[in-house]
Parts: C-alpha cells; structure tokens; sequence
C-alpha cells in the first residue's frame, strides 16, 4: 500500500479533490434523524452509516431517474454524491413521516453547485423514499 504524505493530502484537499462536508444553515437538530442521518453520512463520504440511513427497499428519484435498493443506493452515493458539499438552507413543509428541504449540492469538481429540493418519505425510521429535483 502507497503512503500519501500529509502535505499532498492538505494540497488535495486546498484544490477541492477531497472536499466532502455537509453545513447547515439552519438548526441540525430540527431536521428529522434520517435526513440528518443521510447528510452526515454523505459530509463524510462514510458509506457504512450511509446505508444504515436507508430502509433496505429504499427508492431515490434523482431528478426523473429511479435508483432502487440499497446496492443501487450505495453506487449512486459512491459516484455522484461523495466528494460533493452539502449546505442545508431550509424546511420547506414537514409532516410526519414526510420532509422537504431546500438544499445547495456542490457535486465534486464544482464549485458553485445548485439549489434543489430534497424530499425525504420515512418509515420505521430509516429514509423509504426521496424525491431530488432542482428548485
């Protein structure tokens, strides 16, 4: 195994190839647990948590594309969404098992990123079901 010295990685990082985080504009502790699960997990690009934030016949819309299951779930995450920078701006509705948010998702590479709305459907307390589409 190749060792990577601290300084490259510092310079990896200043240059944007390693750059996952999640911020939030609002409080953390008013968005539901899943959703908090899932944006946490994403932040630290740490698959392992992010998978245990989803109900195992989980469904994600991404914009009109259906990834279904968690395998699928777990490449998307791996190939579109690690890396990436998450800011968290607002609750657009609540109800309860429901949740829509107004997020900024800036994928890896891109600096200025795009707002959309992510609605999240839960179940037995894991994300069921989440809806992206661009605001």
């Amino acid at each position: 195994m190749k060792k990577v010295s601290f300084a490259f990685l510092l310079t990896l990082i200043g240059i944007g190839v390693v750059c996952a985080q999640t911020t939030y504009e609002i409080s953390p502790e008013s968005i539901a647990t899943p959703a908090r699960c899932y944006f946490d997990a994403a932040g630290k690009s740490d698959l392992k948590p992010l998978r245990a934030c989803f109900h195992k016949d989980a469904v994600i819309i991404d914009v009109s594309r259906k990834i279904a299951g968690i395998e699928a779930i777990s490449r998307w995450a791996q190939d579109e969404v690690f890396g990436g920078r998450y800011t968290i701006l607002q609750i657009v509705s609540e109800e309860k098992n429901t949740l829509k948010l107004l997020i900024k998702f800036a994928p890896q590479g891109y600096s200025q990123g795009f707002k959309a709305h992510y609605t999240f459907e839960f179940s037995d307390g894991k994300i069921i079901r989440m809806d992206l589409q661009y605001a």
